[in-house]
């Protein structure tokens, strides 16, 4: 039987993280807008292709990654806050403070604001849309907005 030690899968994950992030990089070109679509109740799960890394800060760390490549520089960056109809819910269950120690509000709107800021230190001048794209007036209302910004 193979055991896997902690550094050698973090290594393997490292790669895969590297491979990933050239293979979008070639659909970069040509861009004019980035439109990153975030669940905002994924800082309670874990992601499955690594199950020690959470996905709120794997979401946060591929953000920034993917803004700051040089090919999509000067254009217009979204991100879309989604799900934010199962956020109460999840907040209840799984607190913000358990991933984030330092978060101190309480509520809907007090981890959107703080999410959203999370995202805003990777890149400033990104538009913030929060959504629930299984709605259909407001799925409506998101795409409305990010036409208008492209």
């Amino acid at each position: 039987m193979i055991q896997e030690d902690k550094a050698t899968k973090e290594k393997v994950w490292n790669f895969f993280i590297l491979i990933n992030f050239i293979e979008w990089k070639y659909c970069y070109e040509g861009a004019s807008c980035v439109v990153f679509v975030v669940d905002v109740t994924c800082y309670s799960m874990k992601m499955y292709e690594h199950e020690e890394q959470n996905r709120m800060i794997d979401s946060i760390r591929l953000f920034g990654e993917t803004v700051r490549a040089k090919e999509l520089s000067n254009i217009p960056v979204i991100l879309v806050l989604n799900k934010v109809d199962k956020l109460d819910i999840t907040l209840q269950q799984y607190p913000l403070k358990q991933l984030f120690p330092e978060y101190i509000g309480t509520g809907v709107t007090n981890a959107i604001e703080y999410i959203s800021m999370l995202f805003l230190q990777e890149y400033p001048e990104t538009k913030i849309l929060v959504s629930t794209l299984t709605d259909p007036v407001l799925a409506k209302e998101t795409t409305s907005a990010i036409v208008s910004t492209i």
